[in-house]
């Protein structure tokens, strides 16, 4: 996914459905080489569909937009292990 530039050079929008939020913290899971990271991200606002993220991301990075519920709960330990 591309990230889009907003106003200001270190301002970034993503999709809110992006968005993660765990013990007062909002994260977005960030592409590696290895898999995703969840990277923790400060915002600034939201507007309609897009949350605007002011902090922890560049324009570079891709960013998880689907499939983000079974992330989370792999980075979370939980599901069933065998």
């Amino acid at each position: 996914m591309r990230i889009e530039k907003s106003v200001g050079p270190t301002k970034l929008r993503v999709p809110v459905s992006a968005l993660i939020r765990k013990e007062n913290r909002t994260f977005v899971f960030v592409a590696t080489e290895g898999g995703f990271e969840a990277r923790s991200v400060e915002t600034s606002g939201i507007e309609g569909v897009n949350a605007t993220i002011r902090q922890g991301l560049n324009e570079r990075e891709q960013v998880v937009i689907k499939g983000v519920a079974a992330l989370k709960a792999a980075w979370l330990g939980l599901g069933g292990s065998d």
